[in-house]
């Protein structure tokens, strides 16, 4: 075979292997085309899905609040009214007092045991049933961050439905004191002028969920004869974070 000939089928052959890089280069294109179509499908595939998880959760965060919100008892101060014995119609008794009417003020005074006792009213304006924990509560002197140990309010019944009250309880034992014999209005409530206090009751909803922690802050201007009152009420988590407070006049 000449060399012409085989210069011929050399062309042959390249323009052959040129025409099939140039089909395998248009089916490669094709290819990436299509990968990169599929490679937006699944993004968007994903972004759908990952919206959707989100929509998911948002509703399951509403749904939780609105159970929360359902179960949720809130322990509020129940003002009360002191008459004389007797006095007032359709007065309950509650000890040497006769209890009516919206006034604020509630009880405490020294024994003649050596101790000083007191009493006020909470009420559950909440939807749930508040369950409370005597053993988790406690009673402050002069508002301070620290309280009586191993003293502990006490109320006849540990559950308030909804729309119920509650009297609370307490007494201050004579051992509290420093001398060991007495304890004093001046001890607990700091002393003259405006005399300071607090109860603290801790209390969960009836599925024994986070306990809520509501601290009723009490005083009195003794100089001027003004009943006891309570003026402030902080609710907080157990790790303290303080999630609601009211104040009274």
């Amino acid at each position: 075979m000449s060399t012409a000939d085989w210069t011929a089928i050399a062309a042959v052959a390249t323009a052959a292997m040129a025409i099939a890089t140039f089909i395998l280069a248009l089916k490669t294109r094709s290819v990436a085309k299509e990968t990169r179509e599929l490679g937006r499908l699944a993004l968007r595939q994903a972004e759908a899905v990952e919206q959707q998880a989100e929509h998911i959760e948002r509703q399951v965060a509403i749904s939780a609040q609105a159970l929360s919100t359902s179960v949720q008892p809130w322990l509020v101060w129940e003002p009360s009214f002191e008459v004389p014995s007797g006095v007032g119609r359709g007065a309950v008794r509650h000890g040497e007092m006769y209890i009516a009417g919206p006034h604020p003020c509630l009880r405490v005074s020294e024994q003649g045991d050596g101790s000083v006792k007191g009493w006020f009213t909470v009420r559950n304006v909440g939807n749930g049933i508040a369950i409370l924990d005597m053993s988790e509560s406690h009673i402050y002197p002069r508002n301070g961050p620290d309280a009586f140990e191993g003293v502990h309010p006490s109320v006849a019944s540990p559950v308030v439905p909804p729309g119920e009250t509650a009297d609370v309880e307490f007494t201050v034992p004579p051992s509290q004191s420093p001398d060991k014999e007495k304890m004093t209005l001046l001890q607990l409530t700091g002393g003259a002028g405006d005399e300071l206090f607090a109860v603290e009751l801790a209390y969960a909803d009836s599925f024994g969920n986070v306990k809520t922690r509501a601290k009723f802050h009490a005083h009195r201007n003794e100089p001027k004869k003004r009943p006891w009152s309570v003026y402030k009420v902080e609710y907080s988590l157990p790790n303290g974070q303080t999630v609601r407070a009211r104040r009274f006049g």
